[in-house]
């Protein structure tokens, strides 16, 4: 499936990409996104679908490392 966004969900049969990362958390998005930053192709899995924006709620853990992604991103 698809969702609003963009993000597609569901069974993967086959997949091309240069790096493969394993959780769609702070961590993981920030990392495709600094290697997709320079030139690889990136795909993220991960074992749930997205949830809505609007239904994302930071919590404590996703706060405490939200300051130092923001600032590997800055570099």
């Amino acid at each position: 499936g698809q969702t609003a966004s963009g993000w597609q969900y569901g069974a993967m049969t086959s997949i091309r990409a240069d790096i493969l990362i394993a959780g769609g958390g702070t961590p993981g998005l920030t990392l495709a996104l600094l290697l997709a930053g320079m030139g690889l192709i990136v795909t993220v899995a991960d074992s749930a679908p997205p949830p809505p924006l609007a239904a994302a709620t930071p919590g404590g853990r996703t706060a405490a490392l939200m300051d130092g992604m923001i600032n590997v991103i800055r570099a």
